[in-house]
């Protein structure tokens, strides 16, 4: 059923919550550029979804590494998260509260590197709990990997087009809080004009050592050059964060030369090399993996994922709720994307949430209080002349 005219409204009564970054209810101040770009964006990422998952359903735990970044941008999890966590060791705790102790050691330096796996939705919450606290004690750069070279990152929404992993709708809300805290954000990932240029002024570099080399370059330009004492947290990807320690197979982390560029000692913070083995967030400074102990600083360990209708429990502990997805999207023989934006928003902005459906699933949104427009896409395309809009209390 490619063609029909549908109007819903749900009610849920909820209250306020620590993901509703931004209110579903605010103007929306993107141009029509800024949109048709962040529309080009989002349809990308579409794409790379259908692309990147299976065809059909697969069985939690059977994934592969492109199906896990895939699923993640379609808030499919559950899918994976077995596969995910149970290979990482538990790290050997810290009795300390794992932000105040960051906070704390953020005071003695002005550059903080955290990492991320980049299909955790639960990394990014955690990044945005340290923003907030860092804000708070004079840090005001935010750098992520994820920005694209030439995205417009001073818009008040996130857009499709401002990076790859920031499509991600929590990765987005992360964003939207970034600017609401008041941090300037900054891209630093290379382009191909500055890789081609160092790979001909230094042949013998591998591409890895380009990337890492140039993208401290960048950091270095853009936030330190004229404010040496800027205060920085950069948010990274995996081995990007490792200060210590021999080269990475590949190249020198970026955190290694930021250091040496700087001058300065970075806090560095790894959440991908160790897991909680109770029901909260632990801190600890070995992770329990000789491989990568003393690479960093301090490791973040996180609980297994857990779920409640196949959508992670800690959304649902911290304030979004399931809301039923319209049986007229459910009813198709393949794939299908529904995505829920706020009611006055374009098709340019990163979702609130995303959902790929399999055929027969009945898998939820995750939304918090505010009004929605939700739209739906196969892999040919939207369906059109959809209107469905969903109130959450």
């Amino acid at each position: 059923m490619n063609d029909f005219r549908l109007r819903l409204s749900i009610a849920l009564f909820l209250t306020s919550c620590p993901l509703a970054l931004l209110s579903a209810t605010r103007d929306y101040p993107v141009s029509p550029e800024l949109d048709r770009l962040g529309q080009e964006g989002v349809a990308t990422i579409r794409k790379m979804i259908f692309t990147w998952t299976p065809q059909i359903r697969p069985v939690p735990g059977t994934s592969t590494p492109s199906w896990e970044r895939g699923l993640s941008l379609a808030g499919r999890e559950d899918l994976f998260a077995v596969q995910r966590w149970e290979p990482l060791p538990t790290c050997s705790a810290l009795s300390a509260d794992p932000v105040a102790l960051i906070t704390e050691r953020a005071r003695h330096t002005n550059i903080v590197i955290i990492n991320e796996h980049h299909d955790s939705s639960l990394d990014r919450q955690f990044i945005g709990k340290v923003l907030s606290a860092l804000r708070r004690v004079g840090y005001r750069y935010y750098a992520a990997e994820t920005f694209d070279p030439s995205a417009t990152l001073v818009h008040e929404r996130t857009l499709g087009s401002d990076g790859t992993y920031s499509n991600e709708p929590v990765f987005g809300r992360l964003v939207g809080l970034a600017k609401s805290l008041g941090y300037q954000l900054i891209a630093y990932e290379r382009t191909l004009e500055q890789d081609s240029a160092l790979a001909r002024e230094h042949p013998d570099l591998s591409t890895g050592d380009r990337r890492e080399q140039i993208q401290a370059e960048n950091l270095m330009e853009r936030v330190f050059g004229a404010r040496p004492d800027a205060k920085l947290v950069i948010h990274v990807g995996h081995g990007h964060v490792r200060e210590r320690g021999p080269a990475a197979p590949y190249a020198v982390p970026m955190a290694q030369i930021l250091k040496r560029r700087a001058g300065r000692d970075p806090l560095t913070i790894s959440q991908t090399d160790c897991k909680s083995s109770g029901s909260g967030d632990v801190i600890g400074e070995v992770s329990g993996n000789t491989t990568t102990d003393g690479s960093v600083d301090l490791f973040v360990g996180h609980p297994t994922l857990t779920f409640r209708g196949q959508r992670p429990t800690w959304r649902q502990e911290t304030g979004d709720r399931l809301v039923e997805i319209p049986a007229q999207f459910r009813e198709f023989h393949e794939r299908v994307i529904v995505e829920a934006r706020p009611a006055e928003e374009g098709l340019g902005t990163v979702p609130a949430d995303r959902v790929l459906l399999y055929p027969g699933e009945r898998v939820p949104l995750l939304l918090s209080a505010g009004k929605y427009r939700l739209d739906a896409f196969l892999e040919s395309g939207r369906i059109q002349n959809a209107e469905v809009s969903v109130t959450v209390r």
